[in-house]
Parts: structure tokens; C-alpha cells; sequence
């Protein structure tokens, strides 16, 4: 199984928007489905607002539906950052609904993956898929044998949005994790790429180096269904020399 046969709408290579809290909600998840990729909604810590955001994802893909997806099955993926949400909550909505996959990042242990992942997988009979983000080697193996996600998401410090103190580049981050996972028998689970990708020469570079697909979520700023001001909006369409101007 790949990421193919779990998203049967989405084009290869797949491109997967990242679940950017307040900025990635309904409109841009769906938009980016809808046009082939694997949209997520940024839930973060907050879930309350969860179902709301689920019903109105529901509303957009009854009015336009997002070609060959699967029923009673939600082609979008819902983001959270671990350490601050409410489980209960969020499995509440998740059932109702049950989104294509769930992405997890930022959990207080690794070990606190495992209760969330198996709820959610008995919640939804496993019809939403486990994505865990991770920034190294040591925590993407450690993952793999606590919970076997389904997919690993390789953030590299290139990334704009939340990640680790230290880390590597995509470029060398991203084949380590690959090889790593293979060299202790964790060939099923798919990695994406995540860290600095704007257009097609770094999607084909992580292509090379492991990925099934790769995470845009700065790119995607610069769209009409971002929720973002404007202000905000042009200033990283204005933005080059991205390692020096960017601030995180």
C-alpha cells in the first residue's frame, strides 16, 4: 500500500499542504485536494472549533465533489499539535466525520502516540490514516516501533512552520529517515518530504532522495483560500534570500 491507494484522488507525485494553524482551514485543505493534491486542515492545540470546521469541509465537497474519492470518507487531513489538544474531543469529531488522515506533531513523549493513534484507528476503522511528524532519525525510528503511522512526515530545518531546535536540511535529513526505516523492517510506512519546497526542482530532489511526496505549507500562503490578510499575503510573495529574511 502507498500513499496512492490510500488517496486514490490525488495526482503523483502528490503534494500535500501543510496543516498551517488559523491559515489552513476548509477552503484551502479542500482547494488543494480538489486540484489533485492531499489538503489538511491546522487544527493545532485548539479543537473546539474542529467540527465546525469538518461540517464546512463536508459542505464544500457536497457542492463540488473531489473526484474518486472514497465514501463516507473526508479527502482532507486534519493537523494537531500534540502536547495542547483535547483527545476526547477531537476523536468525537473525527468519528463524526473521519477524515483521510490525521497528522500528528509535538506530542510531551513519543509514547503518548500510541493511545492516539489507536483510538483513532479504532474510531474510524482505520479509514483515517496516522501521519507523525518528525525532525531526526532517532525520533522517526522510535516512532515507527511505537505506533507504525502510516506515513512519516520528514521536516527538515528549512521548514517556516514548527519544528525542532536542531536539526538537519531537508537534503540530508530526508535519506537518513529513508534508509533508516528500511534497515528495521519499516518498509510500509511511507515518508513525505517537508522543509523549504516551493516548486518543481525540490519536489523532483526529494523524489530522488526517498519521498513519495512532499508538504508545502509557505507556498501556499500566497493562495486565495488561505486565510491570511493581505498585508501578510504580499509580503511573502515580496520575500527572496529566504534564509536571511525569513524569521521563525
Amino acid at each position: 500500500m502507498g500513499l496512492h491507494d490510500d488517496y486514490p484522488w490525488a495526482k503523483a507525485p502528490i503534494i500535500i499542504g501543510a496543516p498551517m494553524r488559523l491559515i489552513s482551514l476548509a477552503p484551502l485543505a479542500v482547494a488543494i485536494s480538489r486540484a489533485g493534491g492531499l489538503g489538511f486542515i491546522g487544527a493545532g492545540t485548539e479543537v473546539h472549533d474542529l467540527q465546525a470546521y469538518l461540517q464546512e469541509t463536508s459542505r464544500l465537497v457536497r457542492e463540488t465533489p473531489v473526484a474518486g474519492c472514497r465514501a463516507n470518507v473526508l479527502p482532507i487531513g486534519v493537523g494537531f499539535i500534540n502536547w495542547g489538544f483535547d483527545l476526547d474531543i477531537a476523536i468525537r469529531s473525527i468519528q463524526d466525520h473521519r477524515p483521510a488522515a490525521v497528522w500528528f506533531f509535538a506530542p510531551n513523549n513519543n509514547t503518548d502516540l500510541v493511545q492516539w493513534t489507536e483510538k483513532i484507528r479504532i474510531a474510524t476503522q482505520g479509514d483515517t490514516k496516522i501521519w507523525v511528524q518528525i525532525g531526526s532519525v532517532q525520533d522517526a525510528v522510535e516512532v515507527a516501533e511505537l505506533c507504525c503511522p502510516d506515513v512519516v512526515v520528514a521536516q527538515g530545518s528549512d521548514a517556516g512552520g514548527h519544528g525542532l531546535e536542531r536539526g538537519a536540511g531537508i537534503i540530508s535529513l530526508l535519506p537518513e529517515i529513508a534508509d533508516a526505516l528500511k534497515q528495521q523492517g519499516f518498509e510500509g510506512i511511507s515518508v513525505v518530504a517537508a522543509g523549504g519546497i516551493v516548486e518543481g526542482r525540490g519536489v523532483t530532489a526529494c523524489l530522488a532522495l526517498g519521498a513519495e511526496g512532499v508538504v508545502m505549507g509557505t507556498r501556499f500562503l500566497a493562495s486565495n483560500e488561505a486565510t491570511i490578510a493581505r498585508g501578510y499575503q504580499m509580503d511573502v510573495l515580496r520575500a527572496n534570500d529566504g534564509g536571511i529574511s525569513t524569521v521563525r
